[in-house]
């Protein structure tokens, strides 16, 4: 999805009020049956190209279908006056208001949901969205307030402002979106604000993890990244407040500016073997107590990367023969506890296992001892 230059929130807030004056005064000049047929209750708009149509609203005003309750099966073609016509698209609109509707299953014809499509739509409780649709339009299931999870299919490559927003009962999302690049700004993201998100998974054909996606999302409690992931995009988890504990895979090559910025209850902190490239601030959280990274040889990164971050009380967890590597490489050796323990301690909740991860256990040996007193010592000295 692209975006030209950055916009100030005010000029972004103008814009948005000139389209939806220009779009209502389009639609005030529609007739109250602004459709082309009807057929088993729902009604259609005949696409230029004289094979597809339309999903489209029955009423001018909302509810825009009156009777329409309980679950919504939109069928994949539809024939009027002996003519079959495929179901590529639902339009602005369509089923604005319609707060009766409990579940929604979108046919694989249709590519794309228009602007506010499913708006207000606050019984839906489960929506399924194929792995045809392409593109979902600003708003476009905004205060559905009674869903509980999503998932965005692979084949999206073009999400509107606020699709999302409003929909106050979310709790999970899943993200397959395989060929999304960014957003270019939090405003963007189609999960702005929603504070109540406690899980985001980005499934394994993900490759690039777009930038903005989960800023502020402060509820969140819980991060998958698939095993296929290779960036992970500026500000994705920026000011994610609940999250404690991150695993970057080993797919993962590079991570972006800010990218974990302000997770300031994020305790440990696991970076995969392979990543090969930091941005500035990406793990400025103040909590951090345990960083275990599985790359042998140290990766050169800006001096703030680790931004506010206490380096006496975070331990840096390293694999065995790469300690004397990581002392000697800017930033990394301002680590005072630098141990040799990173393959057991990546394991496990609570990082603990046979000989690492244990509190107090400075030279590694499992267990604490007045041997870790003398080690302590050395390191002071050095």
């Amino acid at each position: 999805m692209a975006h030209g230059g950055y916009h100030s929130p005010a000029t972004l807030v103008l814009m948005k009020k000139l389209f939806l004056l220009t779009l209502a005064a389009l639609l005030a000049t529609l007739p109250a049956t602004a459709y082309d047929f009807m057929v088993d209750g729902l009604c259609y708009n005949k696409n230029s190209d004289g094979t597809s149509v339309t999903v489209t609203c029955q009423n001018s005003t909302s509810p825009r279908y009156s009777n329409l309750t309980g679950s919504l099966v939109i069928p994949s073609t539809v024939t009027y006056n002996g003519i079959t016509y495929s179901v590529t698209t639902i339009g602005y609109w369509a089923f604005y208001g319609c707060s009766g509707l409990t579940s929604v299953t979108i046919p694989n014809s249709v590519t794309s949901i228009g602007y506010e499509a499913f708006w207000g739509c606050s019984g839906l409780m489960s929506v399924t969205i194929p792995n045809s649709v392409t593109s979902i339009g600003n708003y476009a299931f905004s205060s559905c307030s009674g869903l509980t999870s999503v998932t965005i299919p692979g084949s999206v490559t073009s999400i509107g402002d606020g699709a999302f927003s409003g929909c106050s009962g979310l709790k999970s999302v899943t993200w397959n979106a395989k060929n999304y690049s960014d957003f270019s700004n939090s405003y963007y993201s189609p999960f702005n604000n929603l504070t109540n998100i406690q899980s985001f998974t980005f499934g394994d054909e993900v490759e690039h993890i777009p930038a903005f996606v989960c800023d502020g999302l402060s509820g969140l409690t819980s991060v998958t990244i698939g095993k296929s992931v290779i960036t992970i995009g500026n500000q994705t988890f920026s000011g994610c407040t609940g999250l404690t504990s991150v695993t970057i895979p080993n797919s993962v090559t590079s991570i972006g500016s800010s990218a974990f910025s302000g997770c300031n209850h994020l305790n440990k902190l696991v970076i995969g073997e392979n990543v090969a490239n930091i941005g500035e601030y990406a793990f400025a959280a103040p909590a951090l107590t345990d960083v275990v990274v599985l790359r042998p040889r140290p990766v050169v990164i800006p001096e703030n990367t680790f931004d506010g971050v206490s380096m006496v009380g975070c331990d840096l967890h390293v694999k065995q023969g790469s300690k004397v590597r990581y002392e000697q490489q800017d930033v990394w050796k301002d680590f005072m506890f630098i141990i040799e323990d990173a393959e057991d301690y990546a394991g496990g909740d609570s990082g603990s296992g046979s000989g690492t991860g244990i509190k107090g256990d400075v030279n590694g040996d499992g267990v604490v001892s007045g041997a870790d007193v003398t080690a302590l010592y050395e390191i002071l000295l050095k």
